[in-house]
């Protein structure tokens, strides 16, 4: 009997050191946390300018989705924030245009371009003016010389006009 009274003494005791711990610890206040930019959230994309629209300063690119290996589209914010390659600004954007970006996801879901880079058709080398040709390129044949070129050449069958006749060359 002396044992249960000291077990429920000893629990009793250990419930007070418990609840006296936790009125202690303070909370701290809970924060609305917003999902803060960082580099490692940059994600990248190159594919194919399919819509532009300079006025809601937004474009929308088709590229390949490499985990589903299917096509899509994505629309692209651009601010004050995004900076640009080989163009100065988003009104330049034509069309077709290829286009390699690094983008982030914004507040309220927009997709928001950080660095625009439209690649540029490699120029063709001076001399050469009409795009799209191909040069053609003519190697001279070698021959390997004979001894007597005379011998090697076969009779030639030669025809007139007054003899319908083939009369084969001889030599002398």
């Amino acid at each position: 009997m002396m044992r249960k009274v000291l077990m429920v003494w000893f629990l009793a005791i250990s419930l007070m050191v418990l609840n006296l711990s936790l009125s202690f610890a303070q909370e701290k206040p809970v924060q609305a946390q917003t999902p803060a930019v960082t580099e490692a959230e940059t994600q990248w994309l190159w594919g194919e300018v399919v819509l532009v629209s300079p006025e809601k300063n937004e474009l929308t690119v088709r590229y390949l989705d490499y985990e589903s290996d299917l096509e899509k589209d994505i629309i692209l914010a651009v601010d004050d924030k995004t900076t640009f390659e080989n163009i100065k600004s988003i009104s330049e954007i034509k069309l077709q245009d290829t286009v390699s970006v690094d983008y982030v996801m914004g507040t309220e879901g927009k997709t928001l371009a950080r660095n625009i880079s439209v690649e540029k058709p490699e120029s063709l080398p001076a001399g050469e003016e009409e795009a799209g040709k191909e040069k053609v390129v003519t190697e001279p044949v070698m021959t390997t010389p004979q001894e007597n070129p005379v011998e090697a050449v076969a009779p030639a069958a030669s025809v007139t006009q007054d003899n319908q006749s083939a009369q084969p060359e001889t030599k002398q």
